[in-house]
């Protein structure tokens, strides 16, 4: 057993990941790999040559997207509160989720196990409580035909961004032109390109902006259900609704398949559309406390 310095767990997981022959397994409830450029291009270079399983209990939109667009595999596990790391030879046992902040700021705990016993003891019980892929012994013999595998699409860097070569990539120009606007109307944001679209984080409190080509627009807030501020909400709504009549928008509310976290959605048809709208969103729930 090696006991890992807390500033060094997140490249001992990466370590383990390029270092794996065949097979890659996160065990980690929660993720934010979005922004987190070193994990990220580990995980491109490695999902071409070996097999990736993630085993998570919440997930971001923007991380699922982008670790089906690499083909890694994704298992939901309720209650999922154990955080464990496996190639074929090593095992690390953390305190850290699979999180860019806690891996910059948060101090964790995480041990190495490679002697032979000892990971015999942590796959075990990694078969017996959280695997829920059949007729499968060991990590070596962990396969799916669930999803047909592939090259990651190459990367070319625009203006520092990670651009890649999807069909869409014709809308570079238009994503960047938007971002540019966005630094104009808020100072410094936080944009990520993926797989044929772009992504801003927390535009305002709380809420994250997805842009589409075609100017397809979404403005999502996500909390978990049992941490919604009904009150707030109610509050606020019908004066949102009025503020908005001019413009056209539409509305949407859900949940996901486990009802563990709600979704509020406002899809704007333009982006004149939207840049009237967001300073409406600022003044109503910039300093609102949404979250009980």
């Amino acid at each position: 057993m090696q006991l890992i310095n807390p500033n060094e767990i997140g490249t001992k997981i990466s370590t383990l990941l390029v270092e794996a022959d065949k097979t890659f397994i996160s065990v980690s409830p929660y993720l934010d790999l979005s922004s987190w450029k070193k994990m990220i291009k580990c995980l491109e270079k490695s999902s071409s040559k070996i097999d990736i399983f993630f085993y998570y209990r919440e997930i971001k939109e923007i991380d699922k997207q982008l670790l089906n667009r690499i083909n890694v595999k994704l298992i939901h596990v309720p209650n999922l509160h154990a955080k464990m790391y496996f190639n074929e030879k090593e095992c690390i046992v953390s305190s850290m989720n699979l999180y860019e902040f806690s891996d910059l700021n948060s101090i964790e705990i995480a041990t190495l196990y490679s002697k032979k016993e000892d990971y015999h003891l942590l796959f075990q019980y990694f078969t017996k409580y959280i695997k829920s892929i059949p007729n499968s012994a060991t990590p070596e013999t962990i396969r799916t035909n669930s999803f047909k595998k592939k090259n990651p699409d190459p990367i070319k860097v625009v203006n520092g961004h990670n651009i890649y070569t999807w069909n869409e990539y014709k809308y570079k120009d238009e994503f960047l032109k938007f971002e540019k606007r966005l630094q104009q109307e808020f100072g410094k944001i936080n944009c990520v390109y993926a797989n044929g679209y772009m992504y801003v984080k927390y535009i305002i409190n709380g809420f994250e902006l997805f842009v589409y080509e075609n100017e397809k627009l979404h403005l999502k807030y996500s909390t978990r259900t049992d941490k919604i501020n009904k009150e707030a909400w109610n509050s606020i709504e019908s004066h949102l609704e009025n503020k908005l009549k001019e413009i056209k928008y539409t509305f949407r509310k859900g949940s996901d398949s486990e009802d563990q976290y709600r979704y509020h959605t406002w899809k704007f048809d333009s982006t004149n559309d939207l840049f009237q709208s967001l300073p409406i969103f600022q003044n109503l729930f910039g300093d609102k406390n949404l979250t009980q």
